[in-house]
């Protein structure tokens, strides 16, 4: 091999070495930079399974009734974060997967919280229908199905940015948590979360982490 072979190859070792120093001092910077700041720590292991919603959207005024015929009000779901869904009494595809979801979040929570099934179609939804649908769903006491006319429940529909069940339109399937102050936090899919994470996401939001500050 000759001399200006060899002088290369050094050339290249040296390189990557330095290359390689470089990398391992830039990870320990970055680490001792974690270590002296515990919010930048937390960036990393603060995300939520379920999609961020805008700052300061509030949840929609109410004044509806129960299956059972009790009074639910938006302000009585404050003091603690709310789980919310939309559902129709003889629904057989997504409102069980719903209720089902809910469900199991609430099993894994250590306190109980505030969860609703509000009414996206009026025109099958009763007392009598909403009450059996959630002994059926395995909810009944847990979940309740919030009521109304059309009209009454039309602003509530549009403040959670719901397309109501019609003949032509399949509705809107999604669960929405609130946090203690009444506002949309986060909105979940069904088939993208599991109850573990959505009680997670929960737990997270009574510690007072922001979703929006997370990624």
């Amino acid at each position: 091999m000759t001399d200006p072979q060899v002088r290369r190859r050094v050339m290249l070792v040296l390189v990557l070495g330095c290359l390689m120093l470089f990398g391992a001092l830039l990870a320990i910077d970055k680490a001792r930079e974690a270590r002296e700041d515990p919010a930048a720590t937390n960036i990393a292991t603060r995300g939520f399974a379920g999609s961020p919603l805008p700052d300061g959207f509030k949840a929609p005024a109410f004044d509806l009734r129960d299956q059972e015929g009790n009074r639910v009000r938006d302000v009585d779901l404050r003091g603690r974060p709310a789980l919310i869904t939309f559902a129709y009494s003889v629904c057989e595809e997504s409102c069980p997967a719903q209720l089902q979801l809910m469900r199991k979040t609430l099993a894994k929570l250590e306190r109980p919280i505030p969860a609703y099934a509000i009414s996206v179609d009026p025109r099958t939804d009763t007392p009598s229908s909403a009450r059996k649908f959630l002994l059926e769903q395995r909810v009944a006491g847990q979940i309740d199905f919030v009521l109304g006319s059309r009209r009454q429940l039309r602003p509530v529909w549009k403040g959670y940015a719901i397309q109501p069940q019609t003949d032509d339109l399949e509705h809107h399937a999604r669960i929405v948590l609130l946090d203690a102050r009444g506002f949309q936090r986060l909105g979940y899919s069904v088939s993208d979360v599991t109850g573990e994470q959505l009680a997670d996401d929960v737990r997270r939001l009574e510690r007072g982490v922001d979703p929006n500050a997370s990624s």
